[in-house]
């Protein structure tokens, strides 16, 4: 009975403490995550204060340090003594091309064909961008980029134009395409 007694004396308590949690997404996962976790979060913790910071896996990574943030999904793993990390998720990476564009043909393309296609790449500091010069390197293959760009609806437009070639994981390429 006084073991039932403090659990709900707990349960009391936790529910009128206010804490406020920093949480950061890296600009490509937002539209993916973040709406899902906002809702999940305020439904199972309705007394916590959220914080959403959107930034570069970098930014987040010295965020995360300085204390600025608690917790954050980037898009890259890291390899800091001070951090912990976990991989939740991995997606494909998708070539986008403009429709009925002629030197991919259908279907899959391989990554040793890449070289041959003019790209537009995120910039460098983006988590996609350091896998993809990662497998490029790994594969010992020079990448033909001749644009990089920050803006997603650049990238877009400039591969809708039909003279490049992007690649970017499934979930960036489907809100793209919609």
């Amino acid at each position: 009975r006084d073991l039932e007694l403090a659990v709900q004396n707990m349960r009391s308590f936790m529910s009128r403490i206010e804490v406020d949690f920093g949480i950061g997404f890296h600009p490509g996962l937002g539209p993916t995550l973040a709406m899902p976790l906002v809702q999940r979060l305020r439904n199972d913790f309705p007394a916590i204060k959220f914080r959403i910071v959107e930034g570069p896996s970098d930014s987040q990574i010295d965020w995360l340090k300085r204390g600025v943030i608690d917790f954050a999904l980037l898009d890259y793993p890291i390899s800091d003594p001070q951090l912990s990390d976990r991989l939740l998720a991995s997606e494909d990476l998708l070539l986008m091309s403009a429709t009925g564009h002629g030197d991919i043909g259908d279907g899959q393309v391989s990554f040793s064909a890449l070289p041959t296609l003019p790209l537009v790449l995120p910039c460098l500091h983006h988590g996609v961008r350091k896998v993809i010069d990662e497998a490029a390197d790994k594969a010992r293959l020079s990448l033909n980029v001749q644009f990089e760009a920050d803006s997603l609806p650049l990238v877009t437009e400039l591969v809708r134009d039909g003279e490049m070639h992007t690649l970017l994981p499934r979930s960036l390429a489907r809100n793209i395409a919609t």
